[in-house]
């Protein structure tokens, strides 16, 4: 991704604070009036589902073929679905539907598959490093801020999350601080919204060029 202009600093920080309505409206307002790879892109990070996304990176693609991100994100989310098409075929019973919707939903919010023994599933998630606090020890520390704040990526702990088909064909879902009941996959949406993502090492990398920008105007 190129500097990006005002606007899009705007929506790509409110993509990192997990407001992705917000960055919605904004970008609805962007690519109406000056559609442009780099925003198809931020519109495919706030897009709702796989489908969605898949098609704003394609987008940014049709318009610039050499835009680095979208196109190994693309990359990734088709082998993401390759891999998930072989590790869960629904059977032809609502029981295996429903633990089929429940991974999809979790997916889509950029949950990893770790495990799949019989009718158990249990899901992934790095917990985030905060986009604003990453930026303010990037700009007081420069780079040693930088190195604390992949180190703090690297060091995340992760978020779990156990789906666990009953014999009564309720859908059990166990997480750290949860553990209900879902009868279908609709009722996993804020367990899967809960875990919002953070800053990326491609983040770091751009919070460097835009701290970078501000010591040189400052000085």
């Amino acid at each position: 991704m190129d500097i990006l202009s005002d606007d899009l600093i705007i929506i790509k920080n409110a993509l990192n604070n997990g407001d992705k309505e917000y960055a919605r409206e904004m970008l609805k307002e962007k690519l109406a009036k000056t559609p442009t790879a780099d925003a198809w892109y931020l519109a495919s990070v706030a897009a709702t589902n796989h489908t969605q996304r898949s098609q704003f990176l394609q987008k940014a693609l049709d318009l610039d073929p050499f835009h680095e991100q979208a196109s190994s994100t693309l990359e990734r989310l088709n082998k993401e679905s390759s891999r998930e098409s072989q590790s869960i075929k629904p059977k032809s019973n609502s029981r295996s539907i429903m633990l089929a919707e429940a991974v999809t939903v979790f997916t889509q919010n950029d949950w990893e598959l770790k495990l799949q023994v019989n009718d158990m599933v249990q899901m992934e998630k790095r917990k985030p490093v905060n986009s604003f606090a990453a930026f303010l020890v990037i700009v007081i520390f420069n780079f040693i801020g930088a190195l604390i704040v992949v180190a703090g990526i690297a060091t995340s702990k992760r978020e779990k999350v156990t789906l666990q088909l009953e014999e009564d064909g309720m859908l059990r879902v166990t997480g750290s601080k949860t553990s209900f009941i879902a009868r279908d996959g609709s009722d996993v949406v804020t367990l899967a919204n809960s875990v919002k993502n953070g800053v990326t090492y491609a983040g770091v990398l751009g919070l460097c060029v835009f701290s970078l920008f501000i010591w040189v105007i400052i000085s």
